[in-house]
């Protein structure tokens, strides 16, 4: 996997470690009063991107799975800004044929992989064409990988293939190989495919550029989750920047 690829979680280990958790029940209110939004409402807006409860949501679980001093606040804070701002902006600055090309590819093996029997095996034989990359290391859960490739390696039985996963960077097939115990924790020896979207075509100062461009536009959160996201953006609006529409 390129170093683009393995976009550095490690900071989320580091920060939140002596973190205090905070559990919170879908329907309960923070300190403005507001209630807890459904999944599919809108509750960030900026820029001309629009990023819904379920997003910002998506990896407080498997955080917490591994770690439970992660607090869900900061957990949010790191998968919106490290994960969904990036994803949004790398989509808008490529080509959408070059993006969705280069995404059925991805999917094309996956589908392949499973037909074959959806082992680590079948991976290997027919991800050789697309730069199969043998793993040397054992990972773990909170490891040195985009946040939603780390899930599906550690949610994915050993001996298995993962499906395409089209994470921010590229789009990556994941085969898990072994499995041992380090510290109390598991480790995972893994082999992939990586689909690069960036490749020839942007950089990542020119992406690192964008995405701060972006925290500065104009921005707005949901009350219930303005206290927790303030910090990420630099023009925060008072209303929605346009119409609420459930995604």
């Amino acid at each position: 996997m390129t170093a683009w690829q393995r976009k550095s979680w490690l900071a989320l280990a580091a920060v939140v470690l002596g973190m205090a958790s905070c559990g919170e029940k879908r329907g309960s209110s923070t300190s403005t009063g507001s209630a807890r939004p459904r999944p599919d409402d809108v509750v960030v807006q900026v820029g001309a991107f629009d990023f819904t409860d379920r997003e910002l949501n998506e990896f407080v679980p498997y955080a917490r799975k591994w770690d439970k001093t992660v607090a869900p606040a900061f957990a949010r804070r790191v998968s919106l800004s490290d994960y969904w701002l990036t994803k949004r902006v790398v989509a808008s600055l490529l080509p959408a044929k070059q993006l969705q090309s280069i995404q059925e590819r991805a999917t094309r093996l996956a589908e392949a992989v499973a037909q074959a029997g959806g082992t680590v095996d079948a991976l290997r034989h027919l991800g050789k064409q697309f730069g199969l990359e043998e793993g040397d290391t054992y990972i773990q859960p909170i490891n040195k990988f985009a946040i939603d490739i780390a899930r599906a390696t550690f949610e994915t039985p050993v001996g298995s293939a993962t499906g395409a996963i089209h994470s921010a960077a590229g789009s990556t097939i994941i085969g898990v190989v072994d499995e041992i115990n380090r510290g109390g924790f598991p480790a995972r020896k893994v082999i992939s495919v990586f689909f690069d979207y960036s490749k020839k075509k942007m950089t990542r100062t020119e992406i690192r550029e964008a995405t701060n461009q972006l925290r500065k536009a104009p921005a707005w959160i949901h009350p219930y989750y303005r206290k927790q996201l303030a910090s990420l953006f630099d023009n925060l609006q008072s209303q929605p920047l346009r119409p609420l529409k459930t995604q």
